[in-house]
């Protein structure tokens, strides 16, 4: 509940600033809707075990990666002379943190076909800036800030074919960031299309480990992401 007052407050003071800044455009001002999809052409491939040595504890793995690193989004915003900003609500649904051949303190050796899953949203205040203006045609750069959930419930490993299981489900809140470029193709008067290169960081989910209750290992949630954005002004 804090944020989305903060994620207000911070898109109506950003359109207060923005229109002081641009009331040489006024006829360039105007309110809009966005709907968007972005899929990670880039992901960390960072993981860590927190917990303190023992048995259990994972030491290494072979090929761990990201699938299914996609979002879909809705924004509400405003535009004004050079500037844009806007509030985006994104929906992860779940993304899967695969896991290769594995080794923990043990010795064990797991196979191939371990899963941690993550189920993840993330709401962020962004203002678009043109740096390049045409009848048609703008090329903007991006920042955004705000607020990512992650749901960890379902974390396993494989071994001579029988799954071993490691989560108890946790949430963890974290600050998000983006960095952008893209350009933007008027359609109409009232709509237009953009296509985008977003390095963007969700901070880090964390499986809480079923053998003790505490959270030991993390990823980190980050992707370099190509999206396409339509909207509509009114």
């Amino acid at each position: 509940m804090r944020f989305f007052v903060f994620a207000i407050t911070a898109l109506l003071s950003g359109m207060s600033v923005l229109s002081q800044e641009s009331s040489a455009d006024e006829q360039n001002q105007s309110w809009y809707l966005s709907g968007s999809y972005s899929t990670a052409v880039w992901s960390s491939d960072y993981w860590n075990e927190k917990l303190s040595p023992q048995p259990d504890t994972v030491r290494s793995h072979d090929s761990a990666n990201f699938e299914e690193f996609n979002n879909h989004s809705l924004g509400f915003g405003y535009r004004t002379g050079r500037f844009q900003t806007d509030l985006v609500y994104e929906d992860f649904g779940t993304v899967n943190w695969v896991m290769g051949r594995t080794v923990d303190n043990r010795n064990r050796v797991f196979d191939g076909g371990g899963l941690l899953t993550v189920e993840s949203i993330n709401l962020m205040v962004q203002i678009a800036y043109d740096l390049y203006q045409s009848n048609d045609n703008e090329i903007f750069m991006l920042l955004g800030m705000g607020q990512s959930k992650h749901y960890v419930d379902t974390a396993y490993l494989m071994i001579s074919g029988v799954r071993v299981d490691y989560a108890l489900p946790n949430k963890k809140i974290n600050t998000s960031y983006r960095f952008g470029l893209g350009n933007r193709y008027a359609l109409n008067e009232h709509a237009s299309l953009e296509a985008k290169l977003n390095y963007s960081d969700y901070g880090k989910a964390w499986n809480k480990f079923n053998g003790n209750g505490l959270e030991s290992y993390n990823i980190k949630m980050q992707a370099v992401e190509a999206g396409i954005s339509l909207k509509y002004y009114f």
